[in-house]
């Protein structure tokens, strides 16, 4: 029997907040769930993520954010294919740079989201939807 996978879409209330994804699947033949892995988009220097909003791109970095906090997830079943689509996005952002409202950690997520579009109904980014927790709880209910 194939295996099932899942693409996580992760939020934390925190200020202002943190938007991130987690990569899992269901194994039959060993009965278990396995994580592959929990990622965010965080800007290389803490301090240069405020400064992209006036400056621009600075260096990003993806980070693991399997401990992090998770006050919103919407899971997603998705193909073996589709695993595989955001697999290569997670690829992809390895090498970007980071810019607040443009590469961010939400703008990571909503990317993801679009890899898999058919699965989700992917909403538009506005106004206090701009705050990942916010836009989480949107996605989802938006999902329902």
């Amino acid at each position: 029997m194939p295996s099932k996978y899942f693409v996580v879409l992760l939020a934390d209330l925190g200020i202002p907040g943190h938007a991130f994804i987690s990569l899992g699947r269901e194994d039959e033949e060993l009965q278990s769930s396995i994580t592959d892995g929990t990622w965010g988009m965080y800007p290389k220097d803490s301090v240069s993520g405020l400064e992209s909003f006036f400056i621009g791109e600075v260096l990003g970095v993806i980070k693991d954010d399997y401990l992090r906090n998770k006050d919103y997830s919407l899971i997603i079943e998705v193909s073996e294919d589709e695993y595989n689509d955001a697999k290569a996005v997670l690829e992809k952002w390895r090498s970007k740079n980071y810019e607040l409202l443009k590469s961010d950690c939400l703008s990571f997520v909503i990317e993801m989201a679009n890899a898999i579009s058919d699965k989700i109904t992917i909403i538009p980014r506005t106004g206090f939807d701009n705050l990942p927790a916010e836009y989480l709880k949107e996605l989802i209910l938006e999902n329902k």
